[in-house]
């Protein structure tokens, strides 16, 4: 960033009336003219001089307004920019129908829930989204880790092998997009192989809820030892819920891991996977029972996207039941020995 020359340039950034200390840490990370900043996003800002994303982004509206050359301010509001900058990759399903529902595919900074009876394939799509996140940035992917909890002993490595595998031969099908990029391209797909794509998956057993209590307070340490990791599947959440816990202890346990996941999901902007099964439910209206299917642990767990897996007329279905930003639909996918796919 040293571009010692135009230390005296009118574009300098003295002339733009930055607050003191402000202007203190950009000259200390060498930067000291308005074209130091071309191409800059506030995120890499906001790193490069530990400083708020939203503080970056004010920094660079101010110093790009000052430079006529850069055409990317129409007037758009802060929050739309931010949301640009920080634009999210969606972990992918690879069944495109499911994918779009959820807007590309699930959401980083989020909790999402998929709920369903046994065997509807709620682990395969765990899975599947697990090694997804690992799929290189380079083909659109998140070049991430991920963290499975396995609540239920439902993890068969045979079957994550399976779902690996086609991953790694999905990214070894991909042509590149131009000459430019085949060197890298090839070196990419070179480097993503099945033993790679394994070794960032990584796998813990959780045989009841004080484990899985303490797990979910320690994942915070972990995550932040470890910032590559993007996603954590919890399988299941409500299995360890036992029947003879009182509704106050229950209730206390369902608002701390509430608690916590929503704490992960925004403080490293990752997405949060829950499986969860369903339970019946007995209403009585007009001395009528009715008893229905819900999702297990009540009102008291509200994720912000909770679809609902089903068979119909013997093909898988999802539902969007509620979601923070995505509108209700239903959509049909298939689970098939290369993982989750389209219809």
């Amino acid at each position: 960033h040293h571009h010692h020359l135009h230390h005296y340039s009118m574009n300098s950034l003295h002339s733009l009336g930055l607050s003191q200390p402000i202007e203190q840490k950009l000259t200390n990370a060498g930067f000291q003219t308005v074209e130091d900043f071309n191409g800059m996003t506030p995120v890499q800002l906001a790193k490069e001089i530990s400083i708020s994303n939203e503080e970056a982004l004010k920094i660079l509206k101010i110093i790009l307004k000052e430079d006529d050359s850069h055409n990317l301010l129409k007037p758009i509001d802060a929050k739309t920019l931010l949301e640009q900058w920080t634009k999210k990759v969606p972990i992918i399903t690879f069944s495109p129908e499911l994918d779009e529902m959820l807007g590309g595919g699930v959401m980083s900074g989020e909790i999402t829930e998929f709920c369903g009876m046994p065997g509807i394939g709620k682990t395969q799509l765990g899975m599947q989204l697990a090694v997804s996140c690992t799929m290189p940035e380079f083909f659109d992917g998140l070049g991430g880790e991920s963290i499975y909890l396995d609540t239920e002993g439902s993890f068969v490595l045979e079957r994550m092998i399976e779902i690996a595998e086609s991953t790694v031969a999905h990214i070894q099908a991909l042509e590149p997009v131009n000459e430019e990029s085949r060197e890298e391209h090839k070196r990419l797909v070179g480097e993503y192989t099945l033993e790679s794509v394994l070794s960032k998956i990584h796998i813990y057993r959780i045989h009841d809820i004080i484990e899985q209590s303490a797990i979910l307070h320690v994942l915070y340490d972990i995550i932040q030892a470890n910032p590559k990791i993007k996603l954590v599947v919890l399988d299941s959440i409500a299995f360890h819920m036992r029947h003879d816990l009182d509704n106050q202890a229950k209730g206390r346990i369902i608002s701390a891991m509430s608690e916590n996941l929503c704490q992960l999901a925004q403080t490293f902007s990752i997405a949060i996977v829950v499986m969860n099964q369903m339970t019946t439910k007995m209403t009585t209206s007009g001395g009528i029972e009715t008893t229905s299917l819900v999702p297990a642990l009540g009102d008291r767990w509200s994720p912000s996207n909770r679809i609902l897996l089903s068979w119909k007329n013997g093909t898988r279905t999802a539902e969007m039941r509620h979601s923070s930003s995505r509108p209700q639909s239903i959509v049909s996918y298939c689970v098939n020995t290369e993982g989750i796919r389209g219809v």
